[in-house]
């Protein structure tokens, strides 16, 4: 990953089009094998490289969350990826009357980054709203789960979701253990 840390901001990758929020972000990490009591959750400082993460995924993912389309949950999701070339793609979730037909931000956006030409992804945050702006947690469905292990180590992707209590991380292996990619297949 290109990242240049220093100061109070890193250094933005070539081409990516968005400012970098001027207020501090408490962030924690979920940690879920610090989880000792049942229904709770103990969460832990996150590292810098994860802040640096959302520091440049939040905005983006933030920016998209206009263009949701939701006109029949009217739950609205946008999601940011971090391409293994250091470029950051967006998607946002897309209704149909028709509902199998909709699809995922995160999907979308992984989906935008490989129309592009990214085979491998680093990094993906999700940010999710109901209709009066309000800030929800939506962790990734399955189906979303399963195509980001198409194209990341389960071990190294991290998954960022933000809720109202702040920032939660994950890795990919942390939400789809024991899960099933192309090397299965020998490919």
């Amino acid at each position: 990953m290109k990242v240049v840390l220093g100061g109070s901001r890193a250094d933005v990758y070539p081409g990516t089009p968005f400012s970098f929020y001027k207020t501090p972000i408490l962030l924690y990490n979920y940690n879920r094998n610090d989880n000792k009591q049942k229904g709770h959750t103990k969460m832990t400082k996150m590292n810098n490289k994860d802040s640096l993460l959302i520091e440049t995924l939040k905005p983006a993912a933030t920016s998209a969350l206009k263009n949701s389309y939701a006109p029949y949950s009217h739950f609205h999701v946008a999601a940011a990826v971090l391409g293994a070339s250091g470029r950051v793609y967006t998607g946002v979730n897309v209704e149909n009357a028709s509902y199998p037909a909709g699809i995922c931000a995160e999907r979308n956006a992984i989906f935008h980054a490989v129309a592009e030409g990214e085979k491998e992804i680093e990094a993906i945050l999700i940010t999710g709203c109901d209709e009066e702006g309000k800030q929800a947690y939506c962790p990734p469905c399955g189906v979303c789960r399963q195509v980001m292990r198409e194209f990341a180590d389960p071990k190294k992707l991290k998954v960022i979701v933000l809720s109202e209590e702040g920032e939660k991380v994950y890795t990919l292996e942390d939400l789809l253990p024991d899960s099933f990619g192309p090397e299965k297949l020998q490919v």
